[in-house]
C-alpha cells in the first residue's frame, strides 16, 4: 500500500516537471517565428487539415 503511495506520488511530480517543461518550451518555424506550444498546436492542426482534409 505505501508503495503504491509513493509511485502514485512519483508520478504526479514527474508529470507536473513535464508539464512544466512542455509549457515554457518554445519552437521557432522555418521562418524563424516563435511558435508557443498552443500555437504549434494549432499550425499543427492546420498543416494536417491541410494534407489531409476529409
Amino acid at each position: 500500500m505505501e508503495r503504491d503511495k509513493l509511485r502514485q506520488d512519483n508520478l504526479q511530480e514527474i508529470r507536473g516537471q513535464v508539464t512544466s517543461t512542455m509549457t515554457s518550451l518554445t519552437i521557432s518555424s522555418e521562418s524563424g517565428e516563435d511558435l508557443p506550444p498552443a500555437k504549434l498546436v494549432v499550425e499543427k492542426t492546420k498543416q494536417y487539415q491541410s494534407e489531409f482534409p476529409f
